[in-house]
C-alpha cells in the first residue's frame, strides 16, 4: 500500500510542477520542449506503474491482456526516461550530431527497447508474498538504460568545459540520480522507486536547469537575453530552415524604453503570435526562420509593424539585419554585434556633437583625461585651437542658420584635412580643439597648408569661411597638465587672432 501512496503522491506532485511550467511564460526550445515530454512521460510511467504493480500481484482476477500492457507501457517508459535525458543533455551543451551513422547508433538502443517492448516475452518470479517479472523485455530496457547512461557521463567529461560551471551541479546530480534509480530498482525489482527517482530528477533539472524566471526580464516580461541566446542558439542548429536576425535598438531614456518595448510586444503577439526578445538592454530583437522565398516577405511586415510603432509613440530606432545559418557565426558574435550597435549609439548621443559631427565636449574632456594618465609617455603632441572668426557678423546679417552653417563648414574642412592625423573637438559654440601626435614641424605646416587651402575652397560670397588657428607644442618643462598646452595653444590663437584684425582694420 505504501508503494501505492509514493507514487500518487509523486504523480501529484509531477502535475503541479507540469502545469506551473507549461503556465509560465516558456521558450520554444529544444531543452524545453525535451523537458514537457520527460515530464509526460513520467507522468504516464507513474500511472501504469501504479496499475502494474496492482496487476501482477493479482493475475488470477486481472485480465491477462490488461496486466500485459501495462507492464510493457510502463517497462518502456522507464526507459524512455532515461533517453530523453540523454537527449535534454545532448540540446543543452548544445553537440550537434552530424553523421547519420552516429545517429542511427545513438537511437538504436530505444528502437530496440520499443520493439521488443512491444513483440518481447515477459514471465514473473513469485517471492515471499510479492512477484516481479523477468525476460527479454527487462533485458532489453535495462541494457538500454545502461547505454544511455554511459553515453551521458561520456558527453559530460567531453563537453565539461562547455557546460556553465553554475549547471555543472544540477547536471551531475541528475545523472547520478537516475544511475541510483537504476541500481536498485534491478536490486529491489519488487518495489516501486523509479517513478520517487524520476520525480527527483524532474525536480532538479527545474530547480538547476529550467526555471521558468530564468528567462524572463523583470521590467518588461519580455523574454530576456539568456532566452534570446537560447532561441537563437537552436534556431542556428537546425539546418532545415534560413534564420534572419534582425536588431532594433531604442534610442529613449530607460523608463520610456521599456514602455515601448512592452507596446512592440502586445503588438507582435496581437497581429502575427510571435513574440519579440530583449537582446540587451536597449534592444529588442525577431528572430525570422523559415523557407528562403518567404523570408523576404515575412521581414519586410515585421519591419514595417515596429517602424509604425516607433513613429505612433515618437521612438528613434537603429536597425541592423542579419543572417544566421553560417556556420562560422554563433550566436555569442551576433549577440556581441547587437551590443556593438548599442554601443556606438551611445556614443553616438554622448560623445558627438550632433550639429558637427566631431567630437563633443564630452569626448575632449575623457580625451584629457587619457593623455594625462600617460603624460609621462608623451613625446610629439601639438594642440590646435581654432576659433571661428565673424560668426556674430554673420549672426546678426545673415541670421543664425547660417551661422550654424559657418561651423559646420569649419568642422568639415578640418574633419576632411585632418582625417588620419587627429580627431577634432567641438571645444565651445565657435571653437575647436585637435590633437596631433607623432608629428613633426614641417607635417604641421603642410598640415595647416592644407588646411588654409581647403578653407580658401570652400568660401563664397555670402559666407566666407574664416578661422584663426593657435597651435602650441607639448613642453615637458612649461607643461604639467594637458589643460596647460590647450591654455597656451588658445593664448597663441587669440593673438593671431588680434593680428588678423589689426590687418583688416589697416
Amino acid at each position: 500500500m505504501n508503494d501505492y501512496k509514493s507514487q500518487l503522491i509523486c504523480l501529484i506532485v509531477v502535475l503541479l510542477l507540469g502545469e506551473y511550467y507549461v503556465r509560465k511564460k516558456q521558450l520554444r526550445t529544444v531543452t524545453t520542449v525535451i523537458y514537457i515530454c520527460m515530464l509526460c512521460n513520467l507522468v504516464i510511467n507513474l500511472v501504469f506503474d501504479v496499475i502494474t504493480k496492482y496487476t501482477v500481484n493479482h493475475l488470477d482476477t486481472i485480465p491477462f491482456w490488461l496486466e500485459d500492457i501495462s507492464h510493457r507501457v510502463s517497462l518502456y517508459t522507464y526507459n524512455l526516461f532515461v533517453f530523453l535525458l540523454f537527449y535534454y543533455l545532448i540540446s543543452y551543451i548544445r553537440v550537434l550530431i552530424k553523421p547519420i551513422q552516429i545517429k542511427i547508433f545513438l537511437l538504436l538502443p530505444i528502437v530496440i527497447s520499443l520493439i521488443t517492448s512491444v513483440f518481447g516475452g515477459i514471465y514473473y518470479v513469485v517471492v515471499s508474498d510479492a512477484k516481479y517479472s523477468l525476460g527479454p523485455v527487462i533485458n532489453i530496457n535495462y541494457v538500454s538504460c545502461i547505454f544511455y547512461i554511459v553515453c551521458m557521463i561520456v558527453l559530460c567529461i567531453k563537453h565539461w568545459r562547455v557546460i556553465n560551471k553554475n549547471r555543472r551541479n544540477g547536471i551531475i546530480r541528475s545523472m547520478v540520480l537516475v544511475t541510483m534509480r537504476c541500481i536498485l530498482q534491478f536490486v529491489f525489482p519488487t518495489v516501486l522507486i523509479s517513478g520517487f527517482f524520476d520525480t527527483l530528477v524532474i525536480f532538479n533539472i527545474f530547480l538547476s536547469l529550467e526555471d521558468p524566471g530564468e528567462y524572463v526580464d523583470m521590467q518588461t516580461k519580455l523574454v530576456n537575453q539568456y532566452g534570446f541566446y537560447k532561441v537563437l542558439e537552436d534556431k542556428m542548429l537546425d539546418h532545415k530552415e534560413n534564420v534572419i536576425l534582425t536588431a532594433f535598438v531604442i534610442e529613449v531614456d530607460q523608463g520610456k524604453k521599456d514602455h515601448f518595448m512592452m507596446i512592440v510586444d502586445k503588438a507582435f503577439r496581437d497581429e502575427f503570435n510571435k513574440g519579440i526578445y530583449r537582446s540587451s538592454e536597449s534592444s529588442v530583437s525577431l528572430i525570422v526562420s523559415g523557407k528562403s522565398k518567404h523570408l523576404d516577405k515575412l521581414t519586410t511586415r515585421y519591419h514595417d509593424c515596429m517602424f509604425r510603432l516607433a513613429f505612433e509613440n515618437n521612438i528613434q530606432l537603429e536597425w541592423k539585419n542579419r543572417e544566421c545559418n553560417s556556420d562560422q557565426v554563433n550566436a555569442k558574435t551576433i549577440i556581441d554585434e547587437i551590443i556593438e550597435i548599442h554601443n556606438n549609439i551611445v556614443e553616438q548621443q554622448f560623445y558627438i556633437d550632433q550639429s558637427t559631427g566631431v567630437k563633443n565636449r564630452n569626448a575632449y574632456n575623457k580625451k584629457i583625461q587619457l593623455f594625462n594618465q600617460k603624460q609621462q609617455e608623451i613625446e610629439k603632441l601639438w594642440c590646435l585651437l581654432i576659433d571661428v572668426n565673424h560668426l556674430k557678423n554673420v549672426n546678426d546679417t545673415l541670421g543664425h542658420e547660417k551661422g550654424d552653417e559657418l561651423i559646420r563648414l569649419t568642422a568639415m574642412i578640418l574633419a576632411r584635412t585632418l582625417k588620419g592625423f587627429g580627431e577634432i573637438y567641438r571645444y565651445g559654440g565657435d571653437e575647436f580643439v585637435v590633437f596631433l601626435e607623432d608629428i613633426n614641424t614641417m607635417q604641421l605646416i603642410n598640415v595647416l597648408e592644407t588646411i588654409e587651402n581647403d578653407r580658401l575652397l570652400n568660401s563664397t560670397d555670402e559666407i566666407k569661411v574664416d578661422f584663426a588657428i593657435g597651435y602650441a607644442k607639448w613642453n615637458n618643462n612649461e607643461d604639467r597638465y594637458i589643460e596647460d598646452l590647450v591654455r597656451r595653444a588658445d593664448r597663441n590663437m587669440y593673438a593671431i587672432k588680434k593680428n588678423m584684425k589689426n590687418i583688416e582694420q589697416m
